[in-house]
């Protein structure tokens, strides 16, 4: 289920960088998801192949 929740937050981030200097292209959308995304409140120890590049934030 991560996929939709990751959509929902990239249209965010992409919105976020229509309404400021940011320049609105999916790199920057990408960039900004991987910038945010936060491991902190994995477990100690979870696997990188169990948990990916962390929890995606919002803006």
């Amino acid at each position: 289920m991560a996929a939709p929740h990751v959509a929902g937050v990239a249209a965010l981030w992409w919105e976020e960088a229509l309404t400021t200097a940011l320049p609105g292209t999916a790199a920057t959308v990408t960039a900004r998801l991987l910038a945010n995304s936060d491991i902190t409140a994995l477990a100690p120890g979870v696997e990188v192949a169990d948990r990916g590049v962390g929890i995606v934030r919002a803006p």
